[in-house]
């Protein structure tokens, strides 16, 4: 009697904790319980982070910006999460878009206005093409200037730190309560006025808006974050449209943080990211499906090739992949030849032009004859040996943001990374691209690195330095475009969704931490 009972004990206590394993084994396949983890982790670091610096305590409201600036994000992140499994039947541009859009306000909103890289240079020069001012009048010494209200410089330039852009949520709330008054001016120098108009269209369309309603300097500088933002997007929306593969690769990479920082902010380099992104994906189409190159597909790219070659020099190399649209796009060879040299033609006039009329410098000899490519080789070999990893991250989402004064942890930058290689894998394709091409486009690439390096190198390089001064990651962003040319099929496999869970959390760590960093 005493056996059954001790069976019937037994078998009952089997059944509890086979029903508990699989209640377990049920729970942890819910990958929101993870999410969520992830995300109460990430608040927690930067809390202590803020609560563990000693400006914290100085500073009263610190605690209450943290509070509400997380909460903002961790809406948003949550709100993505669950947006993402809705749209996970929708297309992948469309899919990127509502993505990019949520995220880049956030982006926008998070850091304080004017707090981005050289922002506030690229707000003064926005300003002046908003009201139609295309090319800066120069002084006697050759150095460019314009009359611009007093109060602008009043908002950049609103304590004594040595950079416009070390501000924070204070400083936003005393910025927004100044009046923008167009009648009291002062004339200032136009440091980003090298930088043709063509890269602040989107920018002055916001700023124009907020002048003409007399708003805020600050106000009118947020206006013209948004309508960059919303126009790069769009742009990027039409190229994934248009680009017949590698669509999960190029959306994942375009939601990499420091993309989206750079398109939500009055930098020129989120439009010169699209403007690129939109030409690779016409060529891209016509070596995939081989149709008609018409007058309006010709137009369209000599206007594309006018952004991409008159924006920075340095990228005039990317122009060359015109040469790709097969001849079945074209009644003849001749043609095919016609059409596509004249382009790369126009492209390097275009270039040659804006060089010349916007004084662009290129070069200043620092050393005689030889030597001095000698020491750039010398030098340059030194630099990428050191800080080659460094740039890498810096692509997409590094130490550079806002004048380095955002920084996130390296599992950030180093898990997008591996997030952009881990969908390039899993990516298929019917185009053959030929090892020429994939010869031609690396070569592409080599000669845009050695170009940017180049230029910083003589612009902003010491004599006595033995590295080249002033490289950033993002000035390589648009050379990561070229991946579709180098897809495989593979049987590697991946869901889309997850690919856009992970984005969606990295970004949120990258939110985050700029909260903690505006705070103080």
């Amino acid at each position: 009697m005493k056996k059954k009972v001790n069976e019937e004990k037994n078998v009952f206590i089997d059944r509890i904790i086979n029903w508990l394993e699989s209640k377990l084994e049920r729970i942890l396949k819910i990958k929101w319980i993870y999410y969520i983890l992830l995300i109460l982790i990430i608040l927690a670091v930067n809390y202590i982070n803020l609560k563990n610096n000693p400006n914290f305590l100085t500073n009263k409201n610190a605690l209450n910006y943290f509070i509400i600036g997380c909460s903002i994000s961790t809406v948003i992140a949550i709100l993505l999460l669950f947006l993402n499994n809705k749209l996970r039947n929708k297309s992948i541009p469309f899919r990127f878009l509502i993505i990019g859009l949520i995220l880049g306000t956030g982006y926008a909103f998070a850091s304080p206005m004017f707090t981005q890289s050289d922002e506030s240079f690229h707000f003064i020069r926005a300003y002046q093409i908003a009201n139609g001012h295309l090319i800066s009048p120069k002084d006697d010494f050759g150095n460019s200037y314009d009359s611009f209200p007093k109060s602008i410089y009043e908002t950049l330039w609103d304590d004594d730190d040595i950079y416009p852009e070390f501000k924070n949520y204070e400083d936003s709330y005393k910025e927004s309560k100044i009046k923008l008054e167009k009648n009291r001016t002062v004339v200032k120098d136009v440091r980003a006025s090298n930088y043709i108009f063509l890269n602040y269209f989107s920018h002055a369309i916001g700023i124009k808006i907020g002048a003409v309603f007399n708003l805020s300097p600050y106000l009118i500088g947020l206006l013209g974050r948004l309508t960059n933002m919303i126009i790069c997007l769009l742009l990027i929306y039409f190229s994934l449209k248009i680009l017949p593969i590698g669509k999960k690769t190029m959306s994942v990479f375009l939601l990499a943080p420091s993309v989206l920082a750079y398109i939500a902010s009055l930098s020129a380099d989120g439009l010169i990211i699209a403007m690129s992104f939109l030409m690779i994906s016409i060529i891209i189409k016509f070596m995939h499906d081989k149709t008609q190159f018409t007058w309006k597909w010709y137009v369209a790219l000599l206007i594309i090739i006018a952004f991409v070659s008159t924006c920075k020099t340095t990228y005039l190399p990317m122009i060359g992949i015109v040469l790709f649209i097969p001849y079945q796009c074209f009644k003849s060879k001749k043609n095919k030849w016609i059409s596509t040299l004249s382009l790369i033609i126009l492209g390097v006039i275009f270039s040659i032009s804006w060089i010349n009329v916007g004084s662009v410098v290129i070069s200043t000899s620092k050393y005689s004859g030889m030597y001095e490519y000698v020491r750039f080789l010398e030098i340059f070999i030194n630099t990428l040996s050191k800080d080659f990893l460094s740039y890498i991250e810096n692509i997409f989402a590094g130490n550079y943001l806002y004048q380095c004064q955002v920084n996130p942890y390296q599992i950030v930058p180093i898990s997008y990374l591996i997030l952009t290689v881990l969908s390039f894998l899993s990516e298929e394709s019917d185009l053959n691209v030929r090892t020429i091409e994939k010869i031609f486009v690396s070569c592409i690439i080599l000669v845009i690195v050695v170009l940017i390096s180049y230029a910083l190198y003589m612009g902003n390089t010491d004599v006595t330095s033995n590295f080249i001064n002033g490289i950033q990651g993002r000035y390589f962003a648009p050379i990561v475009l070229f991946i579709p040319f180098f897809i495989k099929n593979s049987k590697f496999k991946i869901n889309d969704e997850i690919l856009y869970d992970i984005s969606i959390i990295l970004n949120f760590a990258l939110l985050v931490n700029m909260v903690e960093v505006f705070v103080i």
